[in-house]
């Protein structure tokens, strides 16, 4: 039976919509509203008995203007209706091998995302933790913390911003931890328009180079404020 389910699964390419439940646990605004697709190319197994769906092969999960995509998903569900698939709330999808979460523009990138519907939170953790957003790129070595409708970024483990000049050369900023907030431009394009940096800071341009201990940057006015034990070199 289970193999039959699977080939029927295959031929229609994997597609599964549900309604997510109305809670007051639940946000009502944003995304929440809106329906959650989930897709895959190979599998998308739904087990009851653990209140999960299991998604394979360039799966995907897509809520509004957030998607999250990946080899593999694992869909963890609330059951509000006594096993009726019109009272399934999913409330947290966790992505392995080559993890994409897209927001509007933004793209982060790693090798594994657990993310929370309730708070539109995403927990990315692996080897190249990344988040590009138009001429401006975030890293980090420990983890990313990313609420996808507040716009905010967290990024743990000598995080560095990486942002191209017109002139082609880069600035970056590093720190042990940043704190990035994206807000949208005239245009509508989600971008990074500040950055709190703290703990062993380096900025680095053409020119110069400046730590100190605590530093914070305003994209409107391209400038930045660093504080504690601040050195300057140049030349």
């Amino acid at each position: 039976m289970q193999n039959s389910l699977k080939s029927a699964i295959l031929a229609i390419s994997c597609t599964l919509l549900i309604m997510p439940y109305a809670s007051t646990q639940a946000q009502t605004t944003g995304n929440n509203n809106q329906p959650l697709e989930i897709t895959a190319d190979n599998v998308l197994e739904w087990h009851r008995n653990s209140n999960q769906f299991i998604a394979d092969g360039n799966a995907i999960a897509k809520q509004g203007d957030v998607s999250v995509s990946a080899q593999n998903l694992l869909a963890d569900y609330r059951d509000q209706s006594g096993g009726s698939d019109s009272g399934i709330d999913i409330w947290q999808v966790t992505a392995t091998n080559n993890v994409v979460i897209t927001s509007k523009e933004n793209k982060a990138y790693g090798d594994k995302a657990v993310y929370n519907l309730d708070k539109a939170q995403a927990v990315m953790t692996g080897n190249n933790l990344k988040l590009v957003s138009d001429n401006q790129t975030v890293t980090a070595n420990e983890r990313f913390e990313y609420w996808t409708e507040d716009g905010r970024l967290l990024a743990i483990g000598r995080a560095k911003m990486s942002q191209k000049k017109a002139a082609g050369s880069t600035n970056t900023l590093e720190a042990d931890i940043i704190t990035a907030t994206l807000t949208d431009n005239a245009q509508g394009k989600r971008e990074i328009d500040t950055l709190e940096a703290e703990g062993n800071v380096i900025i680095t341009t053409e020119e110069e180079k400046i730590t100190g201990d605590y530093g914070i940057y305003h994209k409107n006015t391209n400038t930045a404020e660093i504080t504690g034990n601040v050195v300057i070199r140049r030349g």
